[in-house]
């Protein structure tokens, strides 16, 4: 055998070699890449899987967002409802709040002039008490002249009535003396001056009623202030009352007290208690008179 029929022979055999061992390397890659063509499929349906899950999940995550979306917007738009009534009810709570502060601030101005005017009131009662005080202290100094002067009248009326008295004695003494004269002288023819008639009697002066005794007023008690012994009649200057005048007050037939007029009006009069046996009562009778 010649050298080149065995370097050929070396050569196929070398070449079948190689071929052979690139199959086996194939055979063997193949299964390889099978194996991981199989893993590589097995792991991309599972991620595919997984992406389905997920789809699904996200699906059902966006459907319970929108069913979420919807209801807060539900509940967004009652809030805002609820809100806007709750702005109206504060607006009308802010003006009655205004209003209730205007009324306030009026009647806070109206008790300051009603303070001031009963504190001008008061001042002027206080004015007007001081006067009736005084009127009180004065009416009973006249009152206690006037007893005074009356008693020393009465006193002087009754000397002059024994003077009158006396007087008249003496001229009824001289008239029957002057008679008893005339019958001497008559036989003689001597006229005896002309005899005088007995003096007539002074009248006794009378004292003058009081105010209120000349005219005789019926009226009734209409209210009584205790406290400062104060009452009013149903009497005024329409009906002749004027101050100072005594009105007695009796219930029934039973004398309660004394009110001497200190201030009247049309229709009413108003008088101090005196002489008080027991407080009148509205509805008691007062008069002039007895």
């Amino acid at each position: 055998m010649s050298t080149l029929t065995k370097v050929l022979i070396i050569l196929v055999t070398a070449g079948v070699l190689f071929l052979c061992g690139t199959v086996v390397t194939y055979v063997a890659n193949a299964e390889n890449y099978k194996e991981t063509a199989q893993n590589t499929q097995n792991q991309l349906n599972s991620e595919i899987s997984r992406a389905a899950n997920a789809q699904k999940q996200l699906e059902e995550k966006i459907v319970e967002f929108d069913n979420k979306t919807a209801g807060f917007q539900s509940q967004i738009t009652a809030l805002q409802s609820q809100l806007s009534a709750a702005q109206g009810d504060l607006k009308d709570a802010q003006r009655q709040v205004a209003d209730f502060q205007d009324k306030m601030k009026a009647y806070a101005n109206a008790s300051e002039t009603s303070s001031q005017t009963a504190q001008k009131q008061t001042q002027l009662f206080e004015a007007k008490q001081a006067e009736l005080k005084e009127l009180e202290v004065r009416s009973l100094k006249l009152q206690k002249e006037l007893n005074e002067t009356t008693a020393a009248l009465m006193e002087k009326m009754a000397v002059v009535d024994q003077l009158n008295a006396e007087k008249r004695g003496l001229e009824e003494q001289k008239v029957t003396l002057r008679n008893k004269l005339d019958t001497f002288l008559i036989p003689t023819e001597r006229i005896a001056s002309e005899s005088l008639a007995v003096t007539k009697p002074i009248e006794k002066a009378a004292p003058v009623p009081p105010i209120g005794q000349q005219i005789n007023l019926q009226g009734k008690i209409i209210a009584v202030d205790t406290n400062n012994n104060l009452a009013s009649i149903s009497l005024g200057l329409a009906d002749g009352v004027k101050e100072g005048m005594r009105f007695h007050i009796v219930r029934g037939n039973q004398f309660v007290a004394d009110m001497v007029v200190t201030e009247c009006d049309a229709n009413e009069s108003v008088g101090k208690l005196e002489l008080v046996q027991q407080m009148p009562q509205a509805g008691d009778r007062a008069s002039t008179n007895l």
